[in-house]
């Protein structure tokens, strides 16, 4: 069982230091999809402006890199993210069969002539049983691995909006809404067409 543990806590090691941090991917998407619906929210919000004034090319672009840039951090995590399982498979499917074949062959091949066929198979059917727990516990373990990752980057998100909101009720941060930033133009002012 030491040899075992050992194993397992190199190879964890291993997954851990080639690991990519799932939790700042995450964070930075929900950042960049945050922004998406800002310019979309903004859009709605100024249609008429933007109509009237012909905007829709500048609109259209900040659109697009939004879009683009939201699309680009979504591929980046799909990448990061089919690296690291091709990895974390190949220790599963491998690794632990040789470390498993290992741990079954031990008991039968240490056995003295003294022991009787059925208490070889016992011994065997024990440890076989034994290693397929061991091994479905340790998939558990390292494929909840990146999903704690990302909910560390979901809960990171979430405080920085409570450390602003704090600052709001506090004072110490001044928020301009979008629609009071844009000059208006009122019915008694300018001049006809």
């Amino acid at each position: 069982a030491g040899i075992f543990l050992r194993c397992w806590a190199g190879a964890r090691a291993g997954v851990r230091i080639v690991s990519p941090p799932f939790g700042r991917l995450a964070a930075e998407q929900m950042a960049r999809d945050g922004h998406l619906r800002e310019v979309h929210s903004r859009i709605i919000a100024n249609a008429e402006e933007i109509a009237f004034y012909q905007g829709h090319t500048v609109e259209e672009t900040i659109l697009t890199r939004a879009y683009n840039a939201l699309a680009q951090q979504a591929n980046l995590i799909y990448r990061a993210r089919l690296g690291y399982v091709m990895l974390e498979q190949f220790f599963m499917k491998y690794v632990w069969s040789a470390m498993g074949m290992c741990m079954v062959a031990i008991p039968a091949l240490t056995t003295g002539a003294r022991d009787t066929i059925s208490q070889r198979t016992e011994s065997y059917m024990v440890s076989r049983n034994l290693l397929t727990s061991a091994s479905d516990a340790i998939e558990r373990i390292l494929s909840s691995y990146k999903e704690v990752t990302e909910l560390a980057g979901y809960t990171h998100r979430v405080s920085e909006m409570l450390k602003v909101f704090d600052d709001v009720c506090d004072g110490r941060s001044h928020i301009v809404p979008a629609l009071a930033a844009q000059p208006s133009i009122k019915p008694e002012e300018g001049d006809v067409i």
